[in-house]
């Protein structure tokens, strides 16, 4: 539901600024979670970290079509999408070894180190679009009648192939995050695996 939403709302925004505020907040919900314990914080905490980290995978392909012609696009985003699973195994494995060796809460305080650092470097080097920087557009539309945003998103909606896609796509999700959420608790109460153990071969299937 939120990247679906966030989607379509990447496509008004500048995406330096979008990428940036769903960094910030999502640290902010790990840096409170790393100091609490209540239950109801955490739900709550959870819910807006879950929102707001879907704002980061659509507002990077929008960024995609922005800087990079049709002819590189595929190219360039299947270097986005290793970095993507990269980034995600590094976690797992760095998560680990600061809970193992400073305790639980520190997982979510260096969490939120990490998510505040990467804000700032966004709102350092991440640029909106060439037009923002005085460069023209990479992709000219040479149609003679310009359609609104929200046409071609309508245009999207009514494709039954996205919808297709799209299905299968948050199925596979439910498989990924149940190995990814279940996987380091099973290796450690039914193989005997530590936690830092449990988590790199977790961080081995996320490549």
């Amino acid at each position: 539901v939120g990247k679906f939403t966030n989607g379509f709302l990447a496509d008004y925004s500048n995406i330096k600024r979008f990428i940036s505020v769903g960094l910030l907040v999502s640290a902010i919900a790990n840096l409170i979670m790393g100091f609490t314990s209540s239950f109801y914080f955490f739900v709550a905490c959870w819910a807006v970290n879950g929102w707001v980290q879907s704002m980061g995978s659509p507002a990077c392909i929008v960024s995609l079509s922005r800087w990079y012609t049709n002819k590189e696009r595929g190219s360039f985003y299947g270097f986005w999408s290793t970095s993507h699973n990269i980034g995600e195994a590094l976690t797992y494995v760095l998560t680990a070894v600061v809970a193992t060796y400073f305790g639980w809460q520190w997982g979510f305080r260096a969490a939120a180190a990490i998510g505040l650092l990467g804000g700032v470097i966004v709102s350092l080097f991440f640029h909106d679009s060439p037009e923002s920087k005085g460069i023209p557009p990479v992709n000219e539309d040479f149609r003679k009648e310009k359609i609104s945003i929200w046409d071609e998103q309508k245009g999207v909606l009514k494709n039954p192939y996205v919808w297709i896609l799209a299905f299968s796509s948050a199925f596979m999700y439910i498989s990924r995050y149940a190995v990814n959420s279940w996987g380091p608790y099973y290796f450690e109460t039914a193989k005997g695996y530590t936690l830092t153990q449990s988590n790199t071969l977790v961080a081995i299937s996320a490549v």
